[in-house]
């Protein structure tokens, strides 16, 4: 690896053909936990021929759940490039910093944290030291946090200020983290499905939040975030500019957190 005057020039080596990249500092400062964490998930094929059959004396020959297994590993696949696409946004705008998150940092912060514990607690369910109750109602936390950043974000109106990069990147880690949550949603299915398939309880935990009713609200966020999108890449299309969205999902930010509020606690009741 070379690197030249100032954080801008970094040329990273790939391959036996001497291939070189230009990769930015953020991204760069990541790289080898991202290897290292993508070598440990591609170690899990190798338990598969181990899974093939569990056999348990005096009792039967118990069939392991191969594609949900495959499914989470998949799933921890996609969170890990979700979390190296944050670095990478970055490096692409040639920026260190997200104007517009800047004043949502706490929030963003707590975001951070309850992500984590998400995590901690999907890996205390395989050690069955976390009660799968208790990893859902955190994922369910996490979702209501994200949700409520979003619309602190826009009831805040100050990416109408900002400029058409600062907005793009804005939006960008908005909805990546939407995309993080929802792959963190999907994983606690997955791994419930894969080890602990004839538990009845925890498998009716874990359905809830593969509910459809779930994804509604989500839904329109993501067009709004897609609409902002727009707006910041063409802000000469005539179409209404990125100032006019954020006043008008301004208005309605206060309704959506209540009905979202409400929604969530709803949704999560045993039918």
């Amino acid at each position: 690896m070379a690197q030249g005057p100032g954080l801008e020039s970094i040329y990273l080596q790939v391959g036996e053909a001497g291939v070189r990249k230009v990769v930015g500092a953020a991204y760069l400062a990541v790289l080898p936990q991202l290897k290292a964490i993508a070598m440990l998930i591609g170690a899990m094929g190798a338990l598969e021929p181990a899974l093939h059959y569990e056999y348990y004396p005096f009792s039967k020959v118990k069939r392991f759940p191969f594609v949900a297994a495959k499914r989470a590993q998949r799933l921890c696949r996609h969170l890990l490039n979700v979390a190296g696409s944050f670095s990478a946004a970055l490096d692409a705008h040639d920026t260190y910093s997200c104007p517009p998150l800047i004043p949502v940092a706490g929030e963003l912060e707590d975001v951070g944290q309850q992500l984590q514990a998400c995590l901690l607690a999907l890996a205390g369910v395989l050690k069955c030291t976390v009660a799968v109750e208790r990893a859902v109602d955190m994922v369910v936390n996490l979702e209501d946090l994200v949700r409520h950043l979003f619309l602190t974000v826009l009831a805040q109106g100050g990416a109408a200020e900002e400029s058409s990069t600062d907005a793009i990147l804005g939006v960008t880690f908005l909805a990546m983290l939407f995309n993080a949550t929802y792959v963190v949603r999907l994983l606690c299915v997955a791994l419930v499905q894969a080890f602990s398939p004839e538990d009845v309880e925890a498998l009716a935990h874990a359905s809830m939040l593969s509910d459809s009713t779930r994804w509604a609200v989500d839904e329109q966020l993501m067009v709004l975030c897609s609409d902002m999108m727009a707006a910041a890449l063409y802000p000469d299309s005539g179409e209404e500019g990125v100032a006019e969205l954020v006043q008008d999902a301004s208005r309605s930010a206060s309704g959506w957190e209540a009905e979202l509020a409400a929604f969530s606690r709803r949704s999560m009741q045993p039918s």
